[in-house]
């Protein structure tokens, strides 16, 4: 019921020229809606493009081991200091719409109501 898609590979040149990338999300999001899937994952990079057609970001857990077992034991400590950078959030459809589907997209979203993603 989710449609993956990732994108490798983007000739940047042309894609300046033409906005090939912002036209494959919207494709992908066409494909969606005819196979009538309820999700689309664009996967964990270029997060502000994506959000102009919808996309919201989702946690996600991330587990580590290094082969060194010292090392292991300083991951949590070192991971606690990573912090990445928040890309703005778009918000391209009618505020009425948000308000409207809040319960649905956060329970698509595996959110406890009232959470913010």
């Amino acid at each position: 019921d989710v449609l993956e898609a990732h994108v490798v590979g983007v000739d940047y040149e042309r894609n300046r020229d033409h906005g090939i990338y912002c036209r494959m999300l919207y494709d992908y999001l066409r494909v969606a809606l005819d196979r009538g899937v309820s999700r689309v994952n664009y996967g964990r990079t270029a997060d502000e493009i994506k959000s102009s057609v919808g996309a919201v970001p989702v946690g996600m857990t991330c587990y580590v081991r290094h082969r060194e077992r010292t090392l292991n034991k300083l991951l949590p400590t070192l991971a606690r200091y990573v912090r990445l950078p928040q890309a703005p959030l778009r918000e391209p459809f009618k505020k009425a719409w948000y308000a409207i589907n809040a319960s649905i997209n956060r329970q698509r979203l595996g959110l406890p109501d009232g959470a913010s993603a």
